[in-house]
Order: C-alpha cells, then sequence, then structure tokens
C-alpha cells in the first residue's frame, strides 16, 4: 500500500483538467452537468496500487465509471453492484472503472474496495480534477460513456441502481430499444394518480435536473410544486431534503428526510441525507 499512499498525494497529469472538488450535498462542481454528448478524453491516470492506466478501454463500446467515496453506504453498495455487473458482462465490450478522490487515505479505499469484491482498475483522482471535469456533484455517481468517448448519460444513486445502471448499459449496447429503457425507467406503478401524479413526476424530474446542477433554491421550490401535487411522494420530499441541505438549511433538510422516511422507510436519498446531516451538525 506504500506506492498507493505515494499516488495519492500526487498531482494528475493533465494539465487541461480544471480543480474542484465534488462530494455529496456539496456543489463544488460549478455551472450546468455535462450534457449528453460531451466529447471527452483519453487520460492517463494513477491507479489505486500505485500505477497508471488510461481511464477508458481502447476497445469498449461502453465505458462505466463510478465516482465514489469510502466510507459511504450508498458508495459501498453501488461498488459490490457495480463488481457484480462486470461479472454479468465478461465477454461484452464494456469497461468498468471506479474513481475516488486523493483526500481519502489509500488503506480506507483499499478497504472499501476490497469489501465489495472489485476488479476493475481504481483511479485517484489528485485534487478532485476529474471530478471537476465531470462536474460531478454527488457521490456515488456513474457516467456512462460511448466507445467514441462521448458523454451517454450521468446516472446519480438512486434506490433502483442495480436495474438504472444494468438498462443504461445494455441500452448503449443496443440491446434495448428507447421504449424498452424508458419502461424500465419509467415503470407503469410510478405513473399512477392521473393528471395530478404525472404533473407531480414532472416537477420532481425537473428538480433533479436543477439538483445535479448545483441550483439548490430552484430545485427545492420544484420539489415543493411536486409535493403540492401529490404529498405522499417520497421522493420528492427526499429531494427536498437534499435541496435544503445543499443549500446549507439542514434543519430543513432533516424534516423533509423525516418525511421521506415517514413514507417509505428504506428511501436511499433521505436515508443518506439524514446522516449527512448529522454528520454536519456534530463537526
Amino acid at each position: 500500500m506504500s506506492g498507493a499512499l505515494q499516488t495519492f498525494r500526487r498531482p494528475v497529469e493533465a494539465a487541461a483538467l480544471v480543480l474542484a472538488a465534488g462530494a455529496l450535498w456539496c456543489g463544488a462542481a460549478d455551472g450546468e452537468p455535462l450534457p449528453p454528448g460531451t466529447q471527452l478524453e483519453q487520460l492517463t491516470l494513477p491507479t489505486l496500487d500505485g500505477g497508471k492506466a488510461e481511464l477508458m478501454g481502447r476497445n469498449a463500446k461502453v465505458n462505466v465509471v463510478l465516482f465514489f467515496r469510502p466510507g459511504q453506504e450508498f458508495s459501498a453498495l453501488v461498488l459490490k453492484d457495480l463488481a457484480a455487473c462486470e461479472q454479468e458482462m465478461a465477454g461484452k465490450p464494456v469497461h468498468f472503472a471506479a474513481v475516488v478522490t486523493d483526500q481519502y487515505p489509500g488503506a480506507d479505499v483499499q478497504a472499501a474496495v476490497t469489501a465489495a469484491g472489485v476488479k476493475m482498475p481504481v483511479f485517484v483522482d489528485g485534487g478532485a480534477a476529474l471530478s471537476g471535469r465531470y462536474k460531478v456533484i454527488q457521490n456515488p455517481a456513474m457516467a456512462v460513456i460511448d466507445g467514441k468517448l462521448k458523454l451517454v448519460v450521468f446516472v446519480p444513486y438512486t434506490k433502483n441502481h442495480a436495474q438504472v445502471i444494468r438498462a443504461r448499459i445494455r441500452h448503449a449496447l443496443g440491446e434495448l430499444t428507447d421504449a424498452e429503457l424508458d419502461t424500465i425507467l419509467h415503470p407503469p406503478s410510478q405513473q399512477a394518480g392521473g393528471l395530478e401524479g404525472a404533473a407531480a413526476h414532472r416537477h420532481l424530474k425537473l428538480a433533479e435536473r436543477l439538483l445535479a446542477a448545483g441550483n439548490a433554491e430552484k430545485a427545492a421550490d420544484s420539489a415543493r410544486k411536486a409535493l403540492d401535487k401529490d404529498p405522499n411522494l417520497a421522493d420528492a420530499h427526499a429531494l427536498l431534503g437534499a435541496a435544503l441541505a445543499l443549500g446549507g438549511d439542514c434543519a430543513g433538510a432533516r424534516k423533509a428526510f423525516d418525511a421521506a422516511l415517514a413514507l417509505d422507510k428504506q428511501n436511499a436519498r433521505a436515508l443518506q441525507g439524514r446522516k449527512e446531516c448529522e454528520g454536519g451538525a456534530k463537526r
């Protein structure tokens, strides 16, 4: 591990990258998120084992890049699931990679990837340069990138992340049609509630985009509009909490997270957000 620990202190050798930190509830990556179709570049970056490697697979039709952090429950879940996904898709032209910023001790990162059974390369993001370049606001998050190094989509963590990331990969491989992908991403059960329910989900989707762009105030407004249409929408309460936390109102965020958990005890965003706010209050 000595090589890995030394690597954690080396700057990423890519002058074109803009330095910016990215962490849960912290909008450190300024501006709008990278839009689909953004042309990315192949980079050679330090790896956890002290070596260097190319971030993207040379012969891959689809690249999946996970941004995570050790010691975070949902990062651990995604790491484990992505490791299983990599095994399931062995033989397909899909390249998996994980990225962690150099602010964490190498031993902690190694423990996280070992516990998850990760075989994919783990890259060390010096100074959060790559996170800044990709405008990562929340961890965990996954970038799906095609073989020509164009961004297909960013996939933030959701409670059905395992299903969503597999669907996104299969769609990028051409195994799913647009209609089949849409059915997976928006199952019929989510469309219940008639016109009011549909309007609530429209506001919720807009709130998601605004939150991803780091616009806490407008995201909170859209989440409240969703709740006006459907006050029992747990995801809207959770997203409101996330927006309030991003804006620095952890007291209001905790109330929103509690409301979400009263409706859905396993709501991933509310569980993690409540923990984040409690942790911030103790510091």
